[in-house]
């Protein structure tokens, strides 16, 4: 759970995170609306979609402290692509970053290696960069082996 306490919360039907989490008799948590559609139902039970228990639609009850836990961790997963999107982007320009600057060793956006600062350097693409300097990285492991 401490690793990836997203996968606790992850609906093995629908392979999202919960919605209206519930966990039925055999312990197993489902989003409500993914069991209440799936599987056989007869006289008022159904089935669980994983260990084949017959369960009761009747204890069927939403886990809030679930609820509320999927929720915590959907917000994470939200502000931790915002942070990686703020570290692949310009503070200048808020523009993402495409080129690398081999004169100054910098990543550089579209307006920045338009700009006079940048333009009679040598610029190019960041992958044409990343394997220009992979190339130069195998060299010099061949040479010191």
């Amino acid at each position: 759970f401490v690793n990836k306490p997203q996968e606790e919360v992850i609906c093995p039907i629908c392979l999202d995170i919960l919605q209206k989490p519930i966990t039925i008799e055999c312990g197993h948590n489902f989003c409500l609306k993914c069991i209440t559609q799936s599987g056989e139902t007869s006289c008022g039970f159904f089935k669980c979609p994983l260990c084949k228990t017959s369960i009761r639609k009747n204890t069927i009850r939403l886990k809030w402290l679930l609820a509320n836990l999927a929720e915590k961790i959907q917000a994470l997963q939200a502000s931790e692509v915002q942070s990686k999107r703020k570290e692949s982007t310009c503070p200048k320009h808020q523009e993402m970053f495409y080129y690398f600057c081999k004169d100054d060793g910098k990543f550089l956006c579209f307006v920045c290696s338009e700009s006079k600062d940048h333009k009679s350097h040598n610029v190019s693409l960041i992958e044409e960069a990343a394997q220009n300097y992979q190339g130069q990285t195998q060299e010099q492991i061949q040479v010191l082996q």
